[in-house]
């Protein structure tokens, strides 16, 4: 089970004012085509919240996809190519990797935490 931040924010109250956190960028659906794509089925309880929702979910959707290329699971160094060859359609937009094997255009930003407040970015 998770908690939110604004439980957490509650019950450690001063502790966390000041925190810094990294978060991805961008949390919203960045292509409406893929929105139904996601995890979001509010009637099976499984609703989007959290700034790393949608960015966990494209990378099971990344790796499952270069699995279904390779056709074998139980090989990992061909999935591994597969994922680093292919571009993926996500509900974050598609995804791609440079020659380092960093996601093109996914970038995180620095944010400071307060209590009862929205957070601001460093």
């Amino acid at each position: 089970m998770t908690t939110a931040p604004a439980a957490v924010s509650q019950s450690a109250q001063d502790a966390v004012e000041g925190l810094l956190v990294t978060m991805p960028a961008a949390t919203a659906v960045a292509d409406p085509g893929v929105a139904d794509q996601g995890p979001d089925d509010a009637a099976a309880g499984r609703a989007l919240s959290g700034p790393c929702v949608l960015a966990a979910y494209a990378a099971v959707q990344v790796i499952a996809e270069a699995i279904r290329t390779v056709g074998d699971a139980e090989r990992p160094e061909r999935v591994a190519e597969a994922i680093h060859a292919g571009r993926f359609k996500t509900p974050i937009g598609d995804l791609s990797f440079n020659g380092d094997g960093d996601v093109e255009g996914f970038s995180f930003g620095v944010y400071e935490w307060h209590l009862g407040r929205p957070k601001t970015k460093v």
